[in-house]
């Protein structure tokens, strides 16, 4: 199973597979990812019938900006107590 995120080629893919009409599974197998991934990606990316692999990837990335930037410092470092 690979690791790692989508990357944007494999949103192409998806997006085509759903245009040719292929299930979740078949996707997921053209692409060597469990058909959960490709459910939960479509799903977070507005749907089997409104899914844009360029919106989607561009939501993703801008999704993970967001938690890198909420994620508070470290109050305390090696060596310092509270």
């Amino acid at each position: 199973m690979p690791e790692g995120r989508l990357t944007s080629q494999d949103r192409q893919h998806i997006a085509a597979g759903l245009a040719e009409g292929l299930g979740y599974t078949e996707i997921g197998q053209r692409l060597g990812r469990p058909a959960s991934a490709i459910l939960r990606e479509v799903a977070r990316n507005g749907g089997p019938d409104a899914y844009e692999a360029d919106r989607a990837h561009q939501a993703t990335k801008d999704r993970a900006r967001r938690r890198a930037q909420a994620l508070p410092p470290e109050a305390t470092g090696p060596g310092r107590r509270l």
